[in-house]
């Protein structure tokens, strides 16, 4: 698939969380519009979407939601390269994974991206769609190497880089991180219950038992702002 096939692709962009950890330094905040360097987070991670050609985004909103609703529709007026923006609202806490089955009347398509609102990652999109479809995959999870480290999670790989399974923090060990960037079919969309859940903790690790899922392995920095130090880092980063 070339760039401009991923026009006719859906990205689902998480954007409801609470950001508890971020309330000590931005207080009545939603997280996603947290200024880094002179952008709202969440328009940055716009920026990137439609230049990398993706034709349509489903945010899921919630908690503060009228603070993305308004930055993102403001921003839409003044950049014609963007394309079409669905808002997902969520009336009470879902969850990631909730939130992504609250929006499924939203979602068009076989396929669609899921990406978390607070994170950063140069993933090449249309390599990850090609990589989806010749695993016959029912979700792929961009994954990025990381070095041997206990404050983040990993995933578990065999042959072909499928999955096999996720490990929680604490172990300190060399692997794959979960990029925070998503490819799912509708049959994995399907098959997600009702109700408030997390994508990661509660259905991942059901759905790899059931369905191929494949890790699509890229060598990148994932920047996320979800906690007041990594969204130091991403200032810093910025302002270079």
């Amino acid at each position: 698939m070339s760039q401009k096939d991923l026009r006719n692709m859906d990205a689902v962009i998480l954007c409801g969380g609470r950001g508890t950890r971020l309330e000590s330094i931005l207080p009545g905040r939603q997280k996603v519009t947290a200024l880094v360097g002179t952008q709202h987070f969440i328009v940055i991670v716009l920026d990137r979407l439609f230049s990398e050609g993706v034709g349509r985004v489903v945010l899921c909103v919630g908690h503060l939601k009228d603070q993305v609703v308004e930055i993102v529709s403001r921003e839409k007026s003044s950049r014609p390269g963007w394309g079409e923006i669905i808002f997902s609202e969520e009336e009470e806490p879902l969850g990631t994974g909730g939130a992504v089955k609250h929006a499924e009347s939203k979602i068009l398509g076989d396929h669609f991206f899921v990406m978390n609102g607070d994170t950063l990652a140069h993933v090449p999109l249309a390599e990850l769609h090609d990589f989806h479809l010749s695993r016959g995959s029912v979700l792929t999870i961009a994954a990025a190497p990381i070095p041997d480290r206990a404050d983040v999670g990993s995933i578990d790989l065999g042959n072909e880089h499928r999955i096999h399974g996720f490990r929680e923090r604490a172990e300190k060990r060399a692997g794959f991180v979960n990029a925070g960037t998503y490819l799912m079919t509708r049959q994995a969309l399907a098959e997600m219950p009702l109700g408030s859940f997390s994508i990661e903790k509660d259905f991942f690790p059901q759905l790899i038992t059931t369905h191929p899922c494949y890790a699509f392995v890229v060598p990148i920095e994932v920047l996320d702002i979800g906690t007041p130090e990594r969204y130091q880092k991403a200032q810093d980063i910025f302002k270079k």
